[in-house]
């Protein structure tokens, strides 16, 4: 007879089971450990790395509207490469997180600025866009918030820093 347990009890046992060193027993636990608490900055380097890649597959995505500021201030294969690098770093960063808090945070505060820096500019952008076509854009009230988050995450890896 299987016992049945919820998500949220089954996420407590394998987090538990990371932080006693017992990966093998639970092969998610090392996963979890990981994402636990930083999803947010994993997505967002994802989604770096998702764009820098699009990019590259799809050179005439530079000339969305979405991109206006960044086309105007650099040029497609430097906006590429900033895209792969950003996320790439960020997934890096994260990744070493646990193994230098001296590194892994600084870095990490850096990319979340630094994507923070790329939302904004899209919802300047989407803001452009939407008084042109005299209605609001609903990426407006995507990238806002989403720049404000990377500005927080930012702001709390730098509090992660250890100088020991």
């Amino acid at each position: 007879m299987m016992i049945s347990r919820s998500p949220t009890e089954t996420v407590v046992r394998l987090s538990a089971a990371a932080q006693a060193g017992r990966w093998r027993a639970y092969p998610m636990a090392k996963l979890l450990h990981h994402l636990e608490g930083r999803l947010l900055e994993w997505t967002m380097s994802a989604i770096c790395i998702l764009l820098g890649t699009g990019m590259t597959l799809f050179p005439k995505m530079i000339h969305g509207s979405i991109v206006q500021i960044l086309v105007a201030i650099m040029s497609p294969s430097q906006i590429t490469a900033m895209f792969l690098t950003v996320g790439l770093l960020g997934t890096f960063a994260l990744i070493a997180n646990g193994a230098s808090f001296r590194v892994g945070p600084r870095v990490r505060s850096f990319c979340a600025v630094w994507r923070s820096m790329i939302w904004f500019s899209f919802a300047i952008s989407m803001t452009g866009v939407s008084f042109q076509q005299g209605f609001p854009s609903p990426m407006v009230f995507v990238f806002f918030p989403l720049a404000l988050a990377e500005t927080y995450v930012a702001y709390r890896a730098i509090l992660d820093v250890r100088s020991d």
